[in-house]
């Protein structure tokens, strides 16, 4: 059975204050985590991309860091103890794809203490820890509430597999409106730098062309016809495309996926149901309809997930993926 929050946070601190670091330095670790608390306003658009923050922050106003981490004008954070698990599981794919320079000492620090207990748990044949740290993912979604209740704003989870967010959204009875863009040239997170995050933000025009295809299904949207769905994401893959060209950010091919409220969805658009929306299936993960536009693939359908009436983003999103291994024709 999975650890509880709790569980995992207990065993986190018993870890960092474990011989042979020390307790006094671990203590200082888990405490800096948070320390320096950033809260969102409920005017912003915010989300938790642990896999991928600096792609989130060229969308989103605000992002979920670390102090130090993340640009304090974007971070938010330091609110809640379960930024600790947040905090772990980044240092678990550290240890798969390798440390991140720059990072601060505090946050170093953290990673050692971690890294030095994975080493003799591995060297035990032990991954039970392990195993049980990563199963904590789905924490991103828990986190992301809390801040949305507290707070009064949407914010958004952001997954880097559709795996990830499989394991979060289950099968419900609340109605989703699921799209996948598949052979699309997204932003490479590893290769992206804060600076570049930091000039693209302060442009406006690309920024907004960049937004306005990844928020493509509006509710502008609803009740139009498939011509006219392609031709607007034809055009809106352009801006898209011209935006990255133009501050030369690095891409890598993948598939962009999305979560949308079906109920506030079709309420933002008047209750228009049919045009594209009326050719979608019944729930049940596949495929309604699929479309070339240039040279992605587009698919719509609809499903009914474990989810709770709650604030939505601005294009009514419940959560984005954002794929690198997406595969041509393969849906969420």
């Amino acid at each position: 059975m999975p650890f509880s929050f709790r569980e995992i946070y207990d065993l986190l601190t018993d870890i960092v204050h474990a011989p042979p670091w020390g307790p006094t330095i671990a203590a200082e670790h888990l405490t800096h985590l948070l320390e320096q608390p950033l809260a969102p306003s409920d005017s912003e658009s915010v989300a938790v991309a642990t896999a991928k923050p600096k792609t989130a922050a060229l969308v989103y106003d605000r992002v979920w860091g670390l102090a130090g981490e993340v640009p304090d004008p974007i971070r938010f954070g330091g609110l809640s103890e379960m930024e600790v698990i947040l905090a772990a599981n980044r240092v678990i794919r550290w240890r798969e794809d390798g440390r991140p320079k720059g990072i601060p000492k505090a946050v170093n620090g953290f990673y050692n203490a971690l890294d030095r207990y994975f080493n003799i748990a591995d060297s035990q044949l032990n991954s039970h820890t392990h195993l049980h740290l990563r199963c904590a993912e789905p924490l991103v979604r828990e986190y992301s509430s809390n801040i949305s209740e507290r707070f009064g704003c949407a914010v958004v989870p952001v997954y880097a597999t559709k795996e990830a967010a499989r394991l979060q959204f289950q099968r419900g009875d609340y109605g989703v409106i699921y799209t996948v863009i598949s052979n699309l040239e997204i932003v490479d997170e590893d290769a992206l730098q804060w600076e570049q995050v930091v000039e693209f933000r302060n442009d406006k025009e690309a920024r907004n062309k960049y937004r306005r295809f990844i928020h493509w299904l509006e509710a502008e949207m609803v009740g139009k016809d498939a011509r006219f769905i392609s031709q607007e994401i034809h055009e809106r893959l352009e801006d898209y495309s011209w935006a990255i060209r133009k501050h030369r950010l690095k891409t890598v091919y993948g598939a962009l996926s999305s979560l949308l409220d079906e109920k506030n969805l079709l309420a933002a658009g008047g209750l228009i149901a049919g045009g594209i929306y009326s050719g979608l299936p019944e729930a049940g993960w596949t495929v309604g309809i699929t479309t070339w536009v240039s040279k992605v693939l587009v698919e719509i359908g609809k499903e009914l997930i474990n989810l709770k009436d709650a604030k939505r983003g601005p294009g009514q999103e419940v959560a984005y993926i954002y794929d690198l291994h997406g595969k041509l024709g393969k849906q969420l």
